[in-house]
């Protein structure tokens, strides 16, 4: 099930039966669930008996098919969470019980469960490629996969943010915003909320430049976004970190070479304008991109010399072509890149 359906389906109140949210995204399940809560426990003097929570690593479906046989009181609706659980561990008996359970909400017409799973929990797959447990599962539930978003749709989200607070920004800002904290929706809200308050502290309601420098922090981001990041710090140890976190995940090396390589590259063109004498300003303009992104890139083109760029690129196409054509380990030539390259001084 795709976010406009799950949307679709909350503002028609179609929302019987199982729902399992899934993804890096927390800000986005726990948003949702708070839609799908507004919709189906409507007197709060009710909610002990119409709004059960459950958490754990291991799903009791006993307590879970008690909780749903039971009607709700004084009420049309109700719902139950199970927070946390371990979906890669479920056992063919258990993927069974929710094969029943998510009949059993069918059939009664009432009840609404929501799983709400850690990345680490469940192994989805990668791209269109999904795991077998994702298209076992996909038949008996609603799965909703909350991704990180890229930079367009977040610097939007973080524009309507700022102007339900009263606050003035422009698009460009928005962008820098997002450059700067980084893709998660949950840090940018608080992002958001700091800038918001400061600027109605200074009696003012227009963001400016200054603003979101003086206020936000900086974040180089550990998980989607983490390995380029780290590349771009020059920090190799949070560069084997992220790797390790990728590998552990199952991300395709070969998305994950592709992603280092379009790093090196710009910072590549990056040294080559400096080299031609062109400001921060110009190369920002030139590449089509923020003057604080830019100057991220200014640094890490600094740290490295043309050679040592121009051999980056060049171990990225090895590992892609092995990784293609031969089934050979995308990550372990990745490590050796970042031993390579970041490890060692600039030459």
């Amino acid at each position: 099930m795709l976010q406009k359906e799950l949307k679709e389906a909350i503002a028609k109140s179609e929302l019987s039966g199982v729902f399992l949210f899934a993804g890096e995204e927390d800000y986005l399940k726990r948003h949702y669930l708070s839609e799908i809560k507004k919709k189906i426990v409507t007197d709060e003097a009710f909610a002990p008996f119409n709004h059960i929570v459950f958490d754990g690593e291991e799903i009791d479906f006993g307590a879970l098919s008690d909780a749903v046989a039971a009607p709700p009181f004084m009420a049309d609706f109700k719902l139950i969470e199970w927070h946390f659980p371990n979906i890669d561990k479920l056992k063919d008996k258990e993927i069974e019980a929710l094969e029943s359970l998510s009949v059993c909400c069918k059939d009664y017409g009432y009840a609404t469960v929501v799983f709400i799973v850690g990345t680490e929990a469940f192994d989805i797959g990668t791209g269109k490629k999904k795991s077998k447990l994702y298209e076992r599962l996909s038949e008996i539930c609603n799965i909703v996969v909350f991704d990180r978003s890229d930079d367009e749709p977040l610097a939007k989200w973080v524009l309507a943010h700022l102007s339900r607070d009263g606050v003035t920004a422009n698009k460009e800002q928005c962008r820098k915003i997002v450059e700067r904290v980084g893709h998660s929706m949950e840090v940018l809200a608080l992002e958001i909320d700091k800038l918001s308050c400061y600027i109605k502290a200074n009696g003012r309601s227009e963001l400016t430049d200054e603003d979101i420098s003086t206020v936000t922090s900086a974040t180089f981001e550990s998980d989607a976004f983490g390995l380029s990041n780290a590349i771009i710090e020059g920090n190799a140890q949070l560069a084997f970190a992220d790797l390790r976190d990728k590998k552990l995940r199952k991300v395709e090396a070969v998305t994950v070479v592709g992603a280092v390589s379009r790093v090196f590259s710009d910072v590549l063109t990056v040294s080559a304008f400096l080299s031609e004498g062109l400001t921060q300003a110009e190369i920002a303009k030139k590449l089509r991109m923020h003057e604080y992104k830019a100057g991220l890139y200014i640094k890490a083109a600094r740290r490295r010399s043309r050679e040592q760029l121009e051999r980056a690129l060049h171990i990225c196409k090895e590992i892609d072509i092995s990784a293609k054509s031969s089934g050979g380990d995308g990550y372990l030539g990745l490590e050796r890149l970042i031993t390579e390259i970041l490890c060692s001084g600039r030459r």
